[in-house]
């Protein structure tokens, strides 16, 4: 059997070894049976309207950034993140079902198989031995950082093309050629087009290990007139890209260091076991400590095991690249980037001289709400720290191999799901009578009751969801902001069916109301009997219990 025959079959098991891990440990998350209907609610079903929206403005040739909520706001993508770098993925799903909900779980899925190889792949190029990668593999992917926004935040999982882009970074410097510049670009493109908090940290990362890449003075070969030609070429172009991207966000304000402050980390965040986790609740109910549980952004638990591989890595880390400063360059660099990144994830300070509250001086950084979430970048150099120290276990023969290969499943317990809050997700199948919309006259539609300023707002998503089944033009929306309309909109309209409502749905200029009798709960009856006494009112469709009016 050839290399490339070798190499190829290595890549396939290893594919199927990690996807039968993600199979295991996302199942406390996903409901294996209803792929085609079952979402979480809130930003998940949000993630799920992007993602159609996306495939089907490239579908059907549409502008993507005029998508179909908050009507009648203009562009109304700009509320919301694009995470087109998934859509595209998600396409050939999309494509061939039309079924939104199943296009998403099919990348959800594909996304942690893909973390796991492209760590393997970078881990390997330092350590050279497959199963100490796994280990860095596995640290990188299942973590509990994942576990925290797997049920919600999508774009926090497709982050496979940041190793890559590392990975590329150290072979382009090796050997600056116009074709891995391409390919070092087009890794840092696509991750950036996952999620601006991505652009953000692959941008980041990229500098940090491009600056070890040139400071650490047996590197070779040396920083040259090619690579800063080579770099001034990609930087042109790819910062001309991302402004066509990021242009129409424009204006969109953060919600300032006080929200900042409320989603930042600390070091319990990374080293307490997290209630939703069995060493958690054995520690919630036999000593005093109060582990937090999975909601919000303070549950990024390492694992003793993955930390104790780190601390070997991090301990022999110097030796094992000795003979070769690309790799020690590349190590130094991303270990860098681990520690500026904690920084980073403590979020503002009071005193104003924090790392974080440097960073969003920069124009459009403010956007990045979370600081919580570099600690992404602190999982990759854990991760890369991991497979060094799993090395050098290794390096001790058979029974060092057989010692870490009975460290994976323990480590893999540590960060396992269990009792989470939401449960399973729940299946959601669009009420029948919103396909009816495809035979009635052109229009802009309304969805009611509204749930804006309720303790159900997370709800509002669900309208997002119905809508991908005819694309109308939408008044409801559900995003990271608003237009500065949707409030008063909705105000007006939770009012229906009197005047002050008529009147506000036709200033919006919206033709159909559709009312949902059990969202409602018990006033549902009574507001469609209303409705249909209104002489400005005409019932079009009733499919029980949901009924469409059409504004005269």
């Amino acid at each position: 059997m050839s290399s490339v025959s070798r190499a190829r079959r290595r890549s396939l098991l290893l594919a199927a070894a990690y996807l039968l891990v993600t199979l295991v440990m996302a199942a406390p998350l996903v409901d294996y049976g209803a792929l085609t209907t079952a979402t979480y609610v809130g930003d998940a079903r949000l993630i799920v309207w992007t993602l159609a929206w996306d495939c089907h403005a490239m579908l059907s040739r549409l502008p993507l950034i005029d998508a179909n909520i908050f009507f009648p706001a203009p562009h109304a993508l700009r509320y919301t993140e694009h995470h087109l770098g998934i859509a595209i993925l998600a396409l050939p799903f999309y494509a061939l079902t039309q079924n939104p909900v199943l296009a998403y779980w099919m990348v959800w899925l594909a996304a942690f198989a893909a973390n796991a190889l492209a760590m393997h792949a970078l881990a390997y190029r330092v350590v050279r031995d497959h199963l100490a990668a796994a280990a860095g593999a596995l640290v990188f992917t299942f973590s509990f950082f994942r576990m925290l926004h797997a049920h919600g935040h999508l774009q926090l999982l497709w982050t496979a093309w940041l190793p890559l882009s590392l990975l590329a970074l150290a072979r382009w410097y090796a050997a600056p050629t116009v074709g891995r510049l391409a390919g070092l670009w087009a890794l840092v493109l696509v991750q950036s087009l996952v999620s601006w908090y991505l652009a953000v940290m692959v941008l980041l990362a990229q500098l940090v290990v491009l600056i070890a890449l040139v400071a650490i003075s047996d590197v070779r070969p040396r920083f040259s007139v090619r690579h800063a030609g080579h770099l001034l070429a990609g930087a042109t172009a790819g910062a001309a890209i991302l402004f066509w991207f990021a242009r129409p966000y424009a204006g969109l304000g953060g919600g300032g260091l006080g929200e900042a402050a409320g989603l930042s980390a600390d070091m319990t965040a990374y080293l307490l076991p997290p209630l939703n986790t069995w060493l958690g609740q054995w520690l919630q109910a036999h000593t005093s400590l109060h582990p937090r549980w999975i909601w919000g952004e303070q549950t990024m638990y390492v694992g003793t095991i993955a930390l104790t591989l780190a601390l070997v890595g991090a301990a022999v880390a110097g030796r094992r690249s000795a003979g070769d400063g690309l790799v020690r360059a590349l190590v130094f660099g991303i270990v860098s980037l681990g520690f500026i990144a904690l920084a980073l994830s403590f979020g503002p300070r009071p005193s104003g001289v924090a790392p974080f509250d440097w960073l969003v001086r920069v124009p459009g950084l403010m956007l990045f709400r979370a600081p919580a979430r570099f600690g992404l970048l602190v999982l990759l150099a854990v991760a890369l720290l991991a497979s060094i120290g799993a090395a050098a276990i290794t390096g001790r023969g058979r029974p060092g191999r057989a010692v870490l290969l009975a460290c994976f499943p323990l480590m893999l317990l540590e960060w396992r799901v269990v009792d989470f809050p939401n449960g399973k997700p729940e299946s959601l199948t669009t009420p029948t009578v919103y396909r009816r919309l495809d035979a009635l006259p052109a229009g802009a539609v309304v969805s009611l009751p509204d749930y804006m300023g309720t303790d159900q707002w997370f709800r509002e998503a669900d309208y997002l969801l119905f809508s991908t089944s005819h694309w109308r033009p939408i008044a409801n929306g559900y995003g990271r902001s608003q237009p500065p309309e949707f409030g008063p909109l909705m105000a007006d309209l939770r009012q229906f069916p009197d005047e002050r409502s008529i009147a506000a749905l036709r200033r919006a200029g919206l033709r159909y109301v559709v009312v949902d009798e059990a969202r409602y709960g018990s006033g549902g009856a009574d507001v469609v009997v209303r409705a249909r006494q209104n002489a400005a009112l005409r019932q079009v469709v009733t499919l029980w219990p949901v009924t469409i009016f059409e504004v005269r």
